[in-house]
């Protein structure tokens, strides 16, 4: 059922897309149909990293003493540091308060998006038994992989 696409008609030729058919029309009039060998793909909002490699985490599970305030913070209230943490991935700042298990989702979304290896049981693990290990790890992750991306995207313009 794999078909080649051939371009059909003159280069003056209206293209058309309709119910997964290609329909051209040239000057003369009538539509010439062709069906397309793959569908067309939907624009989807996943943030899966493209990196085929197995990422890893920035920092260690008990590399607190790298960034000691947002330790400080995630001891002291751990559930205002979740808020700002999970408002730092782009999800509700209510998420810590209504949602039960919300570090491990929260964990296991970052892993995703980083292509980070492990399994949604190692982060119900590590966020129960190390929540605020698991805060500030993620927390330092998210800044490492934010100024990463602002690395590499970064233009140099020079003037003449």
């Amino acid at each position: 059922m794999d078909q080649e696409f051939v371009p059909i008609g003159p280069v003056d030729t209206t293209t058309v897309v309709v119910a997964g058919y290609v329909q051209q029309q040239p000057g003369g009039g009538g539509y010439v149909q062709q069906p397309i060998t793959q569908p067309p793909v939907a624009d989807t909002h996943i943030h899966v990293s493209t990196d085929s490699r197995m990422g890893v985490w920035s920092s260690g599970l008990c590399g607190c003493l790298t960034s000691p305030i947002g330790c400080l913070c995630a001891c002291c209230c751990p559930v205002c540091y979740s808020c700002f943490i999970s408002d730092k991935l782009g999800e509700s700042i209510c998420l810590p308060c209504c949602v039960p298990g919300y570090l491990t989702t929260l964990r296991s979304v970052m892993r995703t998006r980083h292509n980070i290896p492990g399994s949604v049981m190692g982060d119900c693990c590590i966020t129960c038994w190390c929540q605020c290990c698991a805060v500030t790890q993620m927390s330092r992750h998210h800044d490492f992989a934010a100024n990463r991306l602002v690395s590499t995207n970064a233009t140099v313009i020079t003037g003449s």
